[in-house]
């Protein structure tokens, strides 16, 4: 009897030392997406026309009344160009103050 117990204890103990049966993987979890706004700085550019002015393309020995008639168109120019310098400093951020 003691030799049967012996010999039942060997083959349960043996089936202990063999390769455990694939499992098959827990099935994956929902990922959830998370989504962060972070402000990046971006070079702003801006591209301007340089301000032609009429004082530059006049010839001298004009009559007064043509010198004055540029002189005034000149103003004109540089009046535009301005507003439009200042649009583009506060279109990229800028701000201007008086």
């Amino acid at each position: 009897m003691k030799k049967t117990l012996a010999l039942v204890g060997v083959f349960a103990l043996s089936a202990c030392g063999g390769k455990p049966e694939p499992r098959i993987p827990p099935p994956p979890t929902n990922t959830e997406v998370i989504t962060q706004d972070i402000p990046v700085p971006v070079l702003c550019t801006v591209e301007l026309e340089k301000a032609k002015v009429k004082l530059d393309e006049m010839s001298e020995g004009r009559p007064l009344e043509e010198q004055t008639a540029a002189m005034r168109q000149t103003i004109a120019e540089q009046q535009a160009y301005i507003i439009s310098l200042e649009a583009g400093i506060i279109g990229c951020g800028g701000k201007i103050t008086k």
